[in-house]
């Protein structure tokens, strides 16, 4: 009979491996780097993510469009819309919409995280203050035209 002390236990999943020199990947990892076609097997490439967020845009895209022709509850086009605006909201606006979002978010996720969050910052400044410059020469212009009338 073995005693206790003489029994091998497998390491705790969180504790560190004990051989730094060799590295044990897990079962999913495993699976998943197989199913890409990257885990060191011939014919495969490294995509690094990009073909999944480029996936996850166009399923995104399709997930809405199937939802908006499943339930079209769109309001009516207001009266005062020209004609060739009330078709365009009728026939193709949702879809339009989806491609220009499309393209924003896949043109985003193909630079780096710094450039992106760059130009949000960019905008998110820019933005208020033109706002603040426009109502700032209206404000001026709306004082000089008192001033002359009076």
């Amino acid at each position: 009979m073995q005693s206790i002390h003489s029994l091998s236990l497998p390491p705790l999943p969180l504790s560190p491996p004990t051989n730094t020199h060799t590295k044990r990947r897990s079962p999913v990892a495993t699976n998943a780097r197989k199913r890409i076609g990257g885990g060191g097997g011939g014919g495969g490439g490294d995509f690094g993510g990009s073909l999944v967020d480029s996936d996850m845009v166009v399923l995104r895209r399709r997930l809405h469009e199937l939802k908006l022709t499943q339930n079209d509850h769109r309001p009516p086009p207001p009266p005062h819309w020209t004609e060739w605006e009330k078709r365009w909201w009728m026939t193709s606006y949702v879809s339009d919409a989806c491609a220009a979002a499309e393209v924003l978010q896949t043109a985003i996720m193909n630079v780096r995280p710094a450039v992106a969050v760059g130009a949000l910052m960019l905008v998110s400044v820019s933005v208020p203050v033109a706002a603040v410059s426009a109502v700032s020469g209206l404000a001026a212009a709306v004082v000089s035209g008192l001033h002359h009338l009076g």
